[in-house]
């Protein structure tokens, strides 16, 4: 049972309304292209949830989240502002074993060191283990799916889910976020925000 007094805790950046529309442009473009048959698979993501997650570190207690924040706040300040650029929509995490739909986009060298050096420190701290680190794929989640759902499908019909997109995202700061988990779907609130240099 999980404690009452802890939060579901997690590392993330954040978008302007401007960009979330353009997600949400790209989103419905994926959506109108499946078949209506289809929709049972697909549990869309609401434009306000859009973000990028850096690290999910689980359920935490105030003084643990008090941690997490004077980490973010030191961090911040050896990192300068940056870009990721989206360029495309697929299947995710992997494609024979999908259970999302992504905007998968690239890291910049500044951004994959901020990435490294925030799992390095959760690690020291305990926050996180070495199964929880994975190679930084930047991605936006536009859906999750039932994988077994999309298994029971005829290979043949099955949609093919790719789209070349063109979207740069500025990475402005690290905002430390509690989700809520609830029957309407997570709801996610940020805590605090430590701007980039």
């Amino acid at each position: 049972m999980i404690n009452q007094d802890k939060k579901r805790i997690f590392v993330a950046i954040n978008f302007s309304q401007d960009i979330k529309k353009q997600i949400e442009d790209y989103k419905k473009e994926i959506q109108d292209s499946l078949s209506p048959e289809l929709d049972f698979i697909f549990k869309w993501v609401i434009d306000e949830n859009f973000h990028l997650t850096l690290n999910f570190l689980g359920n935490l207690s105030q003084q643990e989240i008090d941690k997490i924040s004077e980490i973010l706040e030191k961090i911040s300040q050896n990192y300068k502002k940056s870009e990721i650029y989206f360029d495309k929509i697929v299947l995710g995490p992997a494609k024979n074993k999908p259970r999302l739909i992504w905007m998968e986009g690239r890291a910049g060298e500044e951004l994959k060191k901020l990435k490294n050096n925030l799992d390095n420190i959760f690690l020291e701290q305990g926050f996180l283990d070495k199964k929880d680190i994975q190679k930084f794929i930047p991605h936006i989640t536009l859906s999750r799916m039932s994988s077994w759902q999309w298994h029971s499908i005829n290979r043949e019909d099955r949609p093919i889910i790719e789209k070349d997109i063109d979207l740069k995202i500025p990475v402005l700061s690290l905002d430390l976020m509690e989700s809520k988990l609830k029957r309407t779907g997570p709801e996610y609130m940020k805590i605090k925000s430590f701007s980039l240099v």
